[in-house]
């Protein structure tokens, strides 16, 4: 509110004028209705921004009526203040906690004053640039955050940041595959020849040799290795009875 100071000269009663000059114009301009001592200058979203100029002229009642003007005063009218939180989104679980910082702007004077709010509700205490969130419950939630001016100027709530609050993990225990046990190759016995006897020349009747029981054998390799062990000693039996035969024919007369 602009109030000019009565006159106190010239011939009253005295009558008012208020004018007015916008940052972008040249000449002042009369502002309709304000006949008063004061006059209430009121901003809104489309007021031009920058310095506002004004100024009163007091006309008394004289024959002959003079006006004076007053002196100008200069209303510097700035942005709205206005507030924006550094996170767009949250994602944690119950029992963590997310700090939100407010980023202040325009206004005028320095900044009083913030105000959190979770779920449009105001949080009682939460007024510095900086709100800690923790919640104890699951859930979706918006934080939003106001900010207040030296000229007690508060702006409108923030863009919300959606938060996602979800429940804490339960571990989901893995069975262990045992390991795979790789088959141990068995080992192939090599049957051990045996040894060759050295046939003996005799004159006497071969005795007959026990033929042993292949089928009690315990491997398949000893039985070959009788077979040729007999072989050969009945070859040299042969042998050695064909040698007698022709020694006995030789000494008759």
């Amino acid at each position: 509110m602009l109030t000019a100071t009565e006159a106190s000269e010239g011939t009253g009663p005295y009558s008012y004028q208020w004018y007015i000059k916008s940052p972008s114009a040249v000449d002042y301009s009369v502002i309709k209705d304000t006949t008063s001592l004061s006059y209430t200058f009121t901003t809104a979203a489309s007021t031009e921004l920058g310095k506002w100029s004004f100024t009163v002229n007091v006309t008394d009642s004289a024959t002959v009526p003079v006006t004076v003007a007053s002196n100008v005063i200069l209303v510097m009218v700035n942005a709205a203040p206005s507030v924006s939180v550094s996170a767009s989104s949250a994602t944690f679980t119950v029992g963590q906690s997310c700090t939100f910082t407010a980023n202040a702007a325009s206004g005028s004077g320095s900044y009083t004053r913030y105000q959190w709010y979770v779920n449009g509700a105001a949080q009682a205490g939460q007024n510095s640039a900086t709100f800690i969130f923790s919640p104890s419950t699951t859930g979706s939630y918006t934080i939003t955050a106001t900010v207040t001016d030296t000229l007690d100027a508060t702006s409108t709530q923030s863009s919300a940041v959606a938060v996602q609050v979800s429940p804490t993990p339960t571990p989901t225990p893995t069975a262990t595959p045992a390991p795979t046990t790789t088959p141990t190759s068995t080992p192939t016995l090599t049957p051990i020849p045996a040894s060759t006897p050295t046939p003996t020349a005799s004159t006497s009747s071969p005795t007959p040799t026990a033929t042993p029981n292949i089928e009690n054998a315990p491997e398949t390799g000893t039985y070959i290795i009788i077979c040729m062990v007999l072989a050969v000693v009945v070859a040299a039996l042969i042998t050695v009875i064909l040698i007698s035969k022709k020694k006995q024919k030789a000494t008759k007369p």
